[in-house]
């Protein structure tokens, strides 16, 4: 009985450490998820600066005369934005995985929490009914005793 008492005592505690990783695992998922989203809000502000660069080069060379220092000096900031935009866009596929990983870590938490939940239950409500099973036996040892006795 006290084996049963003491099963159900520490998987209790385990399913308490579970739910305390899934906890956590919760957490590390929203910052991913947060962590996604960020860099998806930089990478639209990286493209807007790419069409920016690009409608000022496009007006630079459009103008009736073309002015080639202030043309070369579009074409680099274009250049240089469409570099970043790239950048930008292999961070936010990053972020992406990384927020996907973080998912599916947080949805194995769960399924040990659970698992070891239901564990706990059961080991819980066998403790119980060994209990009860003895309080039985000792109830009738008592009726079986006094019943000899008389």
């Amino acid at each position: 009985m006290r084996a049963s008492a003491r099963e159900a005592r520490t998987l209790r505690a385990v399913a308490a450490i579970r739910a305390l990783q899934m906890r956590a695992a919760e957490g590390d998922h929203l910052r991913a998820e947060q962590a996604r989203r960020a860099a998806g809000e930089r990478l639209d502000e990286g493209r807007a600066a790419v069409r920016a660069a690009e409608q000022g080069w496009a007006e630079a060379t459009a103008r009736g005369r073309l002015d080639p220092a202030l043309s070369q000096a579009w074409l680099h900031e274009l250049g240089s934005r469409q570099t970043e935009a790239q950048m930008l866009t292999e961070a936010e596929a990053e972020a992406a995985v990384e927020a996907d990983v973080r998912r599916t870590a947080l949805a194995a938490a769960q399924a040990r929490a659970d698992a070891s939940s239901d564990q706990a239950g059961k080991a819980a409500r066998a403790a119980a009914r060994r209990r009860e099973e003895a309080r039985l036996a000792a109830v009738e040892d008592r009726l079986n005793a006094s019943w000899r006795a008389a």
